[in-house]
């Protein structure tokens, strides 16, 4: 099975979900955390447990979904930023990547917007 995977690997030139584009370094984002997210120490410990808990699987049945919370200026996108590129080769270029911010994709104000958010979702 590992040398079938790994024969597979040598012929993904595009992104696929294998090693080579899916890097799931753990160690390295346990290290961006811990040197630059600074008075943060339960969001440092939740966010690195959840992804090793998720990477260690081999076959987990769902996507891990992390949903950041807290106002501006309290470092969501400062987090992500250092989950995408540990985890993933592309970055936010990655076509396994999702980033939403609430303020450009969500005009939530507008009434109008709302029944086209649950069909996107639906879509998904």
């Amino acid at each position: 099975m590992v040398l079938l995977r790994s024969i597979f690997d040598m012929f993904c030139i595009m992104e696929c979900c294998s090693n080579h584009w899916i890097k799931n370094d753990v160690k390295e984002l346990d290290l961006r955390l811990k040197s630059q997210l600074i008075g943060q120490p339960l969001a440092y410990d939740l966010i690195l447990r959840s992804i090793k808990s998720h990477t260690s699987n081999l076959n987990p049945s769902k996507s891990l979904v992390l949903s950041l919370h807290g106002g501006t200026g309290t470092g969501k996108n400062f987090v992500a930023k250092h989950i995408v590129e540990s985890l993933y080769r592309e970055g936010y270029k990655s076509k396994y990547v999702r980033l939403y911010v609430v303020s450009r994709d969500f005009m939530h104000h507008d009434p109008a917007h709302i029944s086209q958010y649950k069909f996107s979702f639906d879509a998904c």
